[in-house]
């Protein structure tokens, strides 16, 4: 289960200019990273797996050191991996264009101008909420159908760079910011966080995005 936001350009409607204001790392050219938290989000349903490893005690007497050194082996890697990933994918706004790199051994690197940015959402999946984090999907205009995506950011991050990227789209960022039109989200669902515990216990329902 998760809570999107979605927004459209023509579709926004004023509410604080907080946001709009607030200083955002990454909209002057500068690479920044995702959170530290995304690989253990976007591994869903294993996530869940390393957490039962971490708490079930591996030295019980059933266990003999074989299988110890494998749950073992297997955490360290799944965190390696995590941490690779984390490192090697990297965002930034330069010259009216959003940039997103990533891959260790073949390198990617995607181009998205902001005038041709057609709406910004935000989703939140199950775990990500959990630890505080959103994923910011970027879709362009045109028929090309071409759309991004920064998973994850931290909530309030993806918030306020939601709010810039649409700022920017729209040819505003030279005005003051008495100037700015502030822009808002609408939630189009929204789960109570006990339903939500409940479902990442016993199914693992929404703990990841599509």
């Amino acid at each position: 289960m998760s809570e999107t936001a979605g927004a459209g350009l023509r579709s926004e409607r004023p509410e604080t200019e907080r946001s709009s204001r607030m200083p955002m790392a990454g909209l002057q050219g500068e690479w920044q990273r995702l959170h530290p938290l995304s690989p253990l989000v976007r591994a869903g349903r294993g996530a869940i797996a390393i957490v039962v490893v971490l708490v079930i005690p591996l030295s019980g007497k059933q266990n003999g050191l074989p299988n110890d050194l494998i749950h073992f082996s297997v955490l360290i890697l799944v965190l390696v991996l995590g941490v690779i990933s984390w490192l090697v994918t990297r965002w930034r706004v330069q010259d009216g264009v959003l940039r997103v790199e990533s891959g260790l051994l073949r390198r990617t690197s995607e181009r998205f101008p902001l005038s041709q940015i057609q709406a910004v959402d935000i989703v939140r999946p199950g775990l990500a909420r959990v630890f505080g984090l959103a994923e910011l999907r970027i879709r362009l205009a045109g028929g090309s159908g071409k759309a991004g995506r920064l998973a994850y950011l931290g909530s309030d991050q993806a918030d306020v760079l939601r709010a810039r990227l649409l700022a920017l789209s729209e040819g505003v960022a030279a005005a003051s910011p008495e100037e700015r039109p502030a822009l808002s989200e609408q939630a189009l669902l929204r789960v109570p966080t006990g339903q939500l515990v409940v479902s990442l216990l016993l199914t693992g329902t929404g703990l990841s995005s599509s």
